[in-house]
């Protein structure tokens, strides 16, 4: 095997071993049979874990290269498999649920979905790994992965800070270019095209990570696979995860941060909601819109728990507290070096209620361009449909009222987003929906097949049989919220 490939399987493995001591001290994983199992969640959960740290460290100024890759890695190995052990003494972590024992054509058609999924991203990989970097590929995150791949690691360069004219949108946070120039230097040199199987896999591990979630609360992998496969094979996402751009990449991040959140709502399990604050912060730190989809799940998490009187919010807190850790420190870096977003202007801009209405026209033509995109069944499949069908049925049904109204409400509140910055941007209007309308929806799918898969099984289970009265006092489990 050549360096290249060495290194590439390294670092790999390097994000798979410290998230697999992230659930471990989270209770996801604690058996040995378990851990094959967990590299797909342990990958995502891995870089999001490790990615946090080193995009702080080189905001204060340090160098984001392999000692500081492994260094960091290290240290977080150890504190998670302390806090692991320490939660094994004493217990605090709940079991995990167990699916409902399939029936011979469910273990096949399962094994066949699986199976399937696995040759496409093989696929995939494989088949994409040598196409050009051009586009947004190169303006936006390779153009920066090669500078602090050349610039030591560090931020502080004029290819950054507007010194020197390059690309449009140096504001953007710096999570999957800072991967990209680590991968780079595992590598032994720049690797443009091969960075596009990283992205490959970051998406299967999404895919993986959301079916193993779900498993953990007991739903069949067979309800679980029905969105999540549908999700996997659109059209728009692996285009887009083939050109090497990032929005499947903060997508992954942020649904996955949506669905630990919604699993948290249904178990009052803390475990999930701070997986959740550590996908959202991933999300926060890779892109723009992630930030503001982080924003969008915890208000509609904040929104849910005002509802229905939920005293958690602690625990709540402590997630956003996660989250920010990949939002605050780009934005206050960005600030201090004067890099701003040319495509939305000043923060008075947004506003400015003068300015507002008499731009109204921008508003509409957002709005109707956004739904159509969602609405684009050669684009997305039928996975909006089917979950706004799935959440009418729940809050009809009263069987998941509130878990459907939480992934409603994320959706919701993401594509509220995207109206405003359409509404209070520079740029032409037709023109910025022409390029960008169909990408930037990707969240808001990724987040509704989320929902879809949970609310499915939530609509399908049978009713909870009642239990004694002795039993139905021990509502709080160790481990929980109200522990």
């Amino acid at each position: 095997m050549s360096r290249a490939a060495l290194g590439f399987v390294g670092m790999h493995m390097l994000f798979v071993a410290v998230g697999l001591t992230v659930l471990y001290a989270l209770g996801l994983v604690s058996r040995p049979r378990q851990l094959i199992a967990a590299i797909g969640p342990a990958y995502l959960a891995g870089v999001g874990v490790v990615a946090l740290p080193l995009v702080l460290l080189i905001v204060l100024g340090g160098p984001g290269r392999l000692p500081q890759l492994g260094a960091i890695a290290a240290i977080l190995a150890v504190a998670f498999a302390a806090a692991g052990a320490w939660a094994v003494r004493r217990r605090s972590a709940p079991a995990l649920a167990e699916p409902s024992d399939p029936t011979p054509a469910t273990t096949w058609a399962t094994r066949a979905g699986v199976a399937a999924l696995s040759l496409y991203f093989a696929f995939g990989a494989s088949a994409f790994a040598k196409l050009p970097t051009g586009n947004d590929d190169w303006g936006f995150w390779s153009y920066k992965a090669i500078a602090l791949y050349d610039y030591g690691g560090k931020l502080g360069t004029d290819l950054l800070t507007g010194g020197i004219p390059g690309p449009a949108h140096i504001d953007y946070p710096v999570l999957q270019s800072l991967l990209e120039s680590l991968f780079f230097r595992a590598m032994g040199g720049i690797y443009l095209q091969e960075w596009h199987i990283a992205l490959w896999i970051v998406f299967a591990a999404f895919v993986w990570t959301a079916v193993f979630l779900l498993r953990s609360r007991g739903v069949d992998t067979l309800v679980a696979l029905a969105p999540i496969g549908a999700l996997a094979l659109t059209r728009t996402a692996s285009s887009n995860v083939a050109a090497g751009e990032a929005d499947v990449t903060v997508a992954c991040f942020t649904a996955a941060g949506a669905l630990s959140v919604g699993l948290w709502l249904d178990a009052s399990e803390r475990r999930y909601a701070l997986l959740g604050g550590v996908f959202l912060g991933a999300a926060a730190a890779t892109k723009n819109e992630g930030a503001a989809a982080a924003v969008a799940v915890l208000l509609a998490a904040a929104g849910v728990l005002t509802a229905a009187r939920l005293p958690r919010w602690r625990v709540w807190a402590i997630a956003a507290a996660i989250a920010a850790i990949g939002a605050v420190p780009w934005t206050a870096w960005r600030s201090a070096h004067g890099v701003r977003n040319v495509d939305t202007g000043p923060v008075s801009n947004a506003v400015d209620v003068g300015r507002l209405t008499g731009r109204l026209d921008r508003l509409v033509a957002a709005v109707g361009k956004l739904f159509a995109a969602l609405a684009d069944q050669g684009s997305w499949s039928w996975i909006v449909p089917c979950f706004l069908v799935l959440a009418g049925v729940c809050v009809y049904t009263g069987r998941a009222r509130r878990e459907a109204a939480f992934y409603v409400a994320c959706c919701g509140l993401m594509m509220l987003g995207l109206c405003w910055v359409y509404l209070v941007g520079n740029r032409p209007i037709h023109l910025w929906l022409r390029n960008s309308a169909p990408r930037v929806v990707t969240g808001v799918v990724f987040v509704a097949a989320m929902g879809a898969a949970h609310l499915a099984w939530m609509a399908l289970r049978p009713p909870p049989r009642s239990s004694p009265p002795h039993m139905s006092a021990r509502r709080s489990t160790p481990g929980s919220d109200s522990a």
